[in-house]
C-alpha cells in the first residue's frame, strides 16, 4: 500500500518570473511504500510475553502477550488494526511517530534566532527550475522508518529483530564469574528472560544469549554461572515456540560479539595512555564488529589479539592506571572466547552478525 506525506527540504529553486535561483525551503508530497504480505507467506514463530522495546523483561512482569511472526526472513509483531485505505494507514504510522521530524527545525534557525522559514509548496508553485539540496537526507530518513512496518494479512505489524533468550541474574545481566569470585560476591539469582536481539547486542545485558530453541542450554548456562542447581533458575516471560525453522541467529557468535562490544565501550576512556599496538588492537576489533558478514575465526583472532595487548597492564603491580577495569575486561572476554572455542569449530561463519 502506498501512503503519501509532505516532506520539507531545501532546494535551489527559481520560480516563474524570477531571474535567479535561490536556496529555499520547499514542501513536496512524497509517496512511501508499505510492504504487504499475504497470509499464506506468514509463519508464526512463537507466542510470549514480549519485552518493552529497548529493555529486557524483569521478574514476572508480563508486558503484553504477543505473537511473533516470520515473513521473508524478517520478524514482526502486530501493532495496529486493519487500515481501510491509505489515509487511515498514514494516520496509524503518524501515530507511531513515523513522520515526526527527529531533528530541530534547522530551516527556521538563522544567525541563532528563530525565524519561521518561508516554505514553497511545490504542488502549487509555478517552478521554472529546481535542484534539490538535501532531499535525499529527509526522504531517506522517512523511508527507513516506514520500512519498520508492514501489512501482514491486512493488519499493521512492526518489524523486530529476532527474539532470543538471555541468561542473566535478577534480570540485570550477567557479570563475569571470575570477577565476582575475585571480589567475593555472588553473581545473584540465575534468570532466563526473553529479549529482542537488537536490545542485547551491545553486551550490557550479559553474554549468555541463546536462540529460542535452546531453553535448556540457557537454563544450564545461568545455573553454572551462579553456581546454583538448575531447578533454581527463574524463567520469566513465558513463551511457546511454534516454528524453530524460522530462527536464523548464530547465538554463540552473537554472544561473543556482544561481549566484545561491551569491552570496547569500557576501554574507550583508557585508550589515551595505551601504546599504539594496544589501541590498534581495540580499534581493529571495534571496526570488525560492524561487518554485515563476520567469520567466527576472524572474530576470535581479533579478540585474542586485543587480550594479548591488555594482559601486560593487568600483570604490572606498579601500574597507576585503571587496572581494575582492564582486568574485568580481560577476565570476561577470556571467559567468552574460551566458551565459544570449546563449543564449536573456528572456521564457521556467522551471517548477519553485526546487525541482528
Amino acid at each position: 500500500m502506498i501512503v503519501e506525506e509532505d516532506v520539507v527540504y531545501r532546494a535551489t529553486i527559481r520560480l516563474h518570473g524570477e531571474r535567479v535561483e535561490r536556496l529555499r525551503v520547499v514542501k513536496e508530497r512524497v509517496p512511501f511504500v508499505v510492504e504487504e504480505h499475504r497470509a499464506s507467506s506468514i509463519v508464526p514463530v512463537c507466542r510470549w510475553n514480549a519485552p518493552a522495546r529497548g529493555s529486557v523483561v524483569e521478574g514476572d512482569v508480563a508486558t503484553r502477550v504477543s505473537e511473533v511472526l516470520a515473513v521473508d526472513g524478517g520478524f514482526f509483531t502486530q501493532d495496529g488494526g486493519r487500515p481501510g485505505d491509505p489515509e487511515a494507514l498514514r494516520r496509524m504510522l503518524d501515530g507511531f511517530g513515523v513522520f515526526k521530524r527527529e531533528f530541530f527545525d534547522e530551516f527556521s534557525l538563522q544567525a541563532g534566532a528563530y525565524r519561521p522559514a518561508e516554505v514553497v509548496d511545490l504542488s502549487r508553485a509555478a517552478v521554472a527550475s529546481i535542484e534539490p539540496y538535501d532531499r535525499r537526507r529527509w526522504v531517506g530518513a522517512l523511508e527507513r522508518k516506514v520500512a519498520g512496518f508492514a501489512l501482514l494479512d491486512g493488519r499493521l505489524h512492526r518489524r523486530e529483530s529476532e527474539p532470543v533468550l538471555v541468561a542473566g541474574t535478577n534480570g540485570s545481566g550477567l557479570p563475569g564469574r571470575a570477577h565476582m569470585e575475585r571480589i567475593g560476591r555472588s553473581v545473584g539469582t540465575p534468570t532466563v528472560v526473553p529479549a529482542w536481539s537488537a536490545d542485547v547486542a551491545d553486551g550490557s545485558k550479559g553474554r549468555g544469549v541463546f536462540r529460542l530453541d535452546r531453553l535448556d542450554d540457557a537454563v544450564a548456562f545461568a545455573a553454572a554461572y551462579a553456581g546454583r542447581p538448575v531447578d533454581e533458575v527463574k524463567v520469566s516471560g513465558s513463551f511457546e515456540l511454534l516454528d524453530r525453522n524460522s530462527l536464523r541467529l548464530d547465538d554463540e557468535v552473537f554472544a561473543l560479539a556482544a561481549g566484545a562490544r561491551q569491552a570496547v565501550r569500557h576501554l574507550g576512556g583508557e585508550l589515551t595512555w595505551m601504546p599504539r599496538p594496544a589501541v590498534d588492537a581495540v580499534f581493529d576489533l571495534r571496526d570488525m564488529l560492524g561487518w554485515p558478514d563476520l567469520q567466527l575465526d576472524l572474530l576470535v583472532d581479533a579478540s585474542e589479539r586485543m587480550l594479548e595487548n591488555l594482559r601486560p597492564f593487568v600483570a604490572d603491580p606498579n601500574s597507576e592506571r585503571n587496572t581494575h577495569l582492564i582486568r574485568d575486561v580481560v577476565e570476561q572476554m577470556d571467559e567468552a572466547v574460551e566458551r565459544i572455542v570449546a563449543s564449536r569449530p573456528a572456521d564457521e561463519a556467522a551471517p548477519g552478525l553485526g546487525r541482528p
